[in-house]
Formats: C-alpha cells, structure tokens, sequence
C-alpha cells in the first residue's frame, strides 16, 4: 500500500471515528481527537505495510501478532 492510499485510508477512518464521538467532545476536542486517531491508524497501517513486505506472499496474517494459546 503506498503512503498516499495509507493516509486517504487514515484520514477517513480518523474522520468516521470522531463522528462517532463528536457529541460528547467540544469543537477543540474534535481537532485534537482527530490528530490521535490519524496518527494511530496510520501509524498501524505503516507498521502493517512494514511487516508485509517482509513476507512471502505480502500478506500478514492477522493472528500473527496475537498471543494465541497462552
């Protein structure tokens, strides 16, 4: 995924997510949530991105950073 699809991609779902929220936050907590959750999405897509162009097919499979089993 390039940096451009990765940021559409953060931009909207940081957009949808404090919509969600907007009710209980003041005009300035928008702003503020909005920044944070753009910064976390994108910085897990990155993190994503990293981790599948180091695997064979290109693809992470989603358990493989869960602890499963114990």
């Amino acid at each position: 995924m390039n940096a451009a699809i990765r940021h559409e991609a953060a931009r909207k779902l940081a957009y949808e997510l404090v919509g969600i929220i907007a009710p209980c936050l003041r005009q300035e907590e928008q702003i503020e949530a909005l920044r944070e959750f753009y910064e976390a999405i994108r910085g897990g897509l990155d993190e994503y991105d990293a981790k599948s162009a180091g695997s064979p097919t290109g693809r992470q499979h989603p358990a493989a950073d869960r602890n499963v089993g114990g």
